[in-house]
């Protein structure tokens, strides 16, 4: 090994992992460290501040040289654990400040890093960072679909602490040179957007002062309103003030919190709630595992345990909110469409619309324009850069509706997706519900065919392009083709809409004997669609099964849904019903939108800000989501208070709209009508 090669390996090792040689190979890197820079590069305060830096480490060993080098990163244990999340000491390096003559003052200057193998290399090193081949030889991952799409992204993630003159075109620049001359088994990637220094403002966009005074302004407004509505309680009062009571915080608290008239379709608030709570649970895991764990490694055997049932069945709770969508639009448009004698068809749309846009804008310019200003952290601008530019460029598909025609890694707040598709949907149903209203026959035929072309589809598209069956291991093909897919989504929604027309029309009592057999079907379906989804996970991939499932397990589910919630409406729910109709959970339906909308801004906040990557376990997981729901629910009641609820009741206010929408809850309908039984 030539000495050159020795010397800058030991310098290295030194820089980055804190382990040394001996002092003799150290001082000729001093010297050899300074000519490499001279090399790499013009003579400018970078140069000078490296230079400065290797001089006093390795000469008197000041404070600061020695603060900055144990700010970066070291090579942590756990490599073949898949602990690729090096961070280093990030307050730490901002915090470092020297002073010196003719160069001002040196600062500490954080930038995350990814670290790759080199291109042509066959060294071990470069070989282990090939996580492509090394992940499945090491779990034996080939139980499942080939997952090179997700080992492709995944690097190692280093932490350097720099000095602030430092550009990241000055350290890619001498990193290659070392690169190109010493043949280095490592290539590292090193972007400005991705360095923080003390003051730094990420992401600057021209409008964003702007959006931040318009939410401050508005702000006011809303206090103002609330301030008058407060010095105007009796019932006769100015026109003005009438336009202003909708944004009272006073009046939309009470709406919010206060429990009302007894619910007498309670279940649906108790299946809203839960079906949630479990989304946001499954996206606190995966937030934390692109966040920082140290076991990565270990998904690929946790995903074959009973335990991970709780996390990767989540998706499913989508197929819940479905058919509660479908059923409700049903039965509130004929109950309509009967006391008008017609349909109000601008009422229909202006009044979804109106209902949705406000909340929905206002998360649009949280996530471009507020977001990125609160956290830090080493990975924190991974997350900001994320949220912002996804938002700035394809924001405008989230805000009509057809962001599931986008790639799930270019969506602006990806739960959206699913808004997308219930409000296409929607747009569909007064056809579907004129017809059930004129011929329940024949709507239903129409509808059978189109749960036929909808499993047809998702059963072809699944076997010709190979595609998964579970988001956890899905490509953007996967998302687009079936998981986003407004076509394979009909099945839980059509369902929705046969059972609100069932109900609409008076169904026959239920007995006791055909309960005891719906609760029996009810549980074979929901423990089929577990038991299927765990069996895909254990055995080899095959795209037929995975087609099957994908044709029809959203469909079992969804009936498993609709006959739960007759169970419970027709008096045979028992304790399930009893537990889903607590009052308890009625204001936090109230806020569901809200929440919705916000809870992935919340989580990416409480966790985006970790200094040190944690370990991860399902357990683990189920307490930092008791731990984040509190906040999640606290700041989606400050945001339905601010957009959600003003614009709801401005709404009722102008254009009469509270007929249909999408948080109707019937409670004006009348108890004696909801009995099945």
């Amino acid at each position: 090994m030539r000495p050159t090669y020795i010397v800058l390996l030991s310098a290295f090792l030194q820089l980055t992992f804190g382990f040394s040689l001996t002092t003799g190979y150290l001082k000729y890197f001093r010297r050899k460290a300074i000519d490499i820079i001279d090399q790499a590069g013009p003579n400018d305060d970078c140069a000078r501040q490296l230079k400065a830096w290797i001089g006093e480490l390795f000469g008197p060993k000041s404070t600061w040289a020695m603060k900055m080098l144990d700010a970066s990163a070291k090579l942590q244990t756990g490599l073949y654990s898949f602990n690729i999340f090096h961070f280093g000491d990030f307050d730490g390096c901002l915090n470092i400040k020297e002073e010196k003559i003719g160069m001002g003052i040196i600062e500490g200057k954080y930038c995350t890093a990814a670290v790759l193998p080199a291109q042509n290399s066959s060294s071990d090193l470069a070989q282990i960072l090939n996580f492509v081949t090394i992940v499945p030889e090491m779990t034996g991952s080939q139980k499942g679909k080939d997952m090179q799409h997700i080992l492709k992204i995944l690097k190692v993630i280093y932490g350097l602490c720099l000095p602030k003159a430092c550009s990241a075109l000055s350290i890619q620049k001498l990193w290659n040179h070392l690169e190109a001359s010493f043949k280095m088994p490592l290539r590292v990637a090193v972007d400005e957007d991705f360095c923080t220094f003390t003051g730094k403002v990420p992401f600057v966009f021209q409008w964003d002062t702007i959006v931040i005074w318009g939410f401050v302004v508005y702000a006011v407004f809303v206090l103002a309103a609330t301030v008058c509505d407060l010095s105007q309680l009796t019932p006769r009062v100015p026109g003005w003030i009438q336009l202003l009571r909708p944004f009272s915080l006073y009046r939309n608290a009470r709406k919010i919190l206060l429990p009302g008239k007894k619910a007498s379709w309670g279940c649906l608030d108790g299946l809203k709630v839960f079906s949630m709570c479990w989304v946001i649970f499954g996206h606190v895991y995966t937030i934390e595992i692109l966040t920082g764990t140290t076991n990565m490694v270990s998904y690929f055997q946790w995903r074959n345990s009973l335990s991970s049932l709780l996390v990767l069945m989540a998706p499913f709770a989508v197929d819940t909110f479905l058919v509660i969508s479908g059923l409700l639009l049903a039965y509130k448009c004929l109950e309509v469409r009967q006391a008008l004698g017609g349909f109000p068809f601008l009422q229909f749309y202006l009044g979804r619309f109106f209902r949705l846009w406000p909340t929905l804008l206002a998360t649009i310019l949280l996530y471009t324009h507020i977001l990125k200003y609160l956290g830090d952290g080493p990975i924190w601008p991974l997350i900001a850069h994320k949220t912002a530019l996804t938002c700035r460029y394809s924001g405008w598909a989230t805000a009509m509706f057809v962001t599931n025609f986008v790639k799930f890694q270019h969506q602006c707040i990806e739960p959206s997706w699913y808004l997308a598709v219930d409000c296409q949907l929607y747009c569909l149903a007064p056809a579907l519900l004129l017809l059930f209203y004129k011929s329940p026959k024949s709507a239903c035929l129409s509808l059978i065919g189109l749960w036929a072309w909808s499993a047809g589809h998702a059963y072809n598209t699944t076997v010709r392009y190979k595609e998964n069956w579970t988001p956890a291991e899905g490509d953007d093909s996967f998302h687009l083709r079936i998981y986003q897919s407004t076509l394979v989504r009909l099945p839980p929604w059509v369902l929705g809409l046969v059972t609100g027309a069932l109900i609409y029309h008076k169904p026959p009592a239920i007995s006791s004997l055909v309960a005891r057999w719906l609760w029996g079907c009810t549980s074979f379906l929901l423990v089929g669609v577990i038991v299927a989804h765990h069996a895909l996970m254990l055995y080899p991939y095959n795209e037929y099964h995975s087609a099957l499932f994908n044709a029809t397990a959203r469909s079992a589910w969804g009936l498993a849904i609709c006959l739960l919630i007759l169970l419970c409406l027709s008096g045979h729910g028992g304790v399930v019903n009893w537990v889903l109709s607590l009052e308890l959970l009625r204001p936090l339906v109230r806020i569901s939108y809200s929440v919705f909308l916000l809870h992935s801004a919340v989580i990416a906040v409480l966790h985006g800000q970790k200094r040190t990557p944690g370990h991860q376990t399902t357990f683990n997981s189920l307490q930092d989501f008791i731990a984040d729901l509190p906040f999640i629910l606290l700041a989606s009641f400050v945001w339905c208070l601010l957009f959600e609820a003003p614009f709801i009741g401005l709404a009722k206010l102008l254009v009469g709209v509270g007929i249909v929408g999408r948080r109707t809850t019937l409670e004006k309908t009348p108890v004696g009508t909801l009995k099945l039984a």
